[in-house]
């Protein structure tokens, strides 16, 4: 799948005082739900530290969209 930045509803860059920053997904984004099964199991957190799979399915990227902080 190749998406636009738009398709992905991608918010701001952001970091929250951590070394990397990343995009957070924005509400309608085709990244929520789109993680592959494998990709589930193999992540259990997200790159925040925040519990995967909190819709049907993980995300796909580096962080979970509306996950639940630790």
């Amino acid at each position: 799948m190749h998406a636009t930045k738009a398709a992905l509803a991608l918010g701001e860059r952001g970091g929250d005082g951590r070394p990397t920053r990343r995009y957070l997904p924005g509400a309608g984004s085709l990244a929520i739900d789109a993680g592959t099964e494998d990709g589930c199991l193999a992540m259990r957190v997200d790159q925040r530290g925040y519990a995967c799979r909190s819709g049907s399915a993980c995300d796909a990227g580096a962080v979970e969209y509306e996950a639940i902080a630790p």
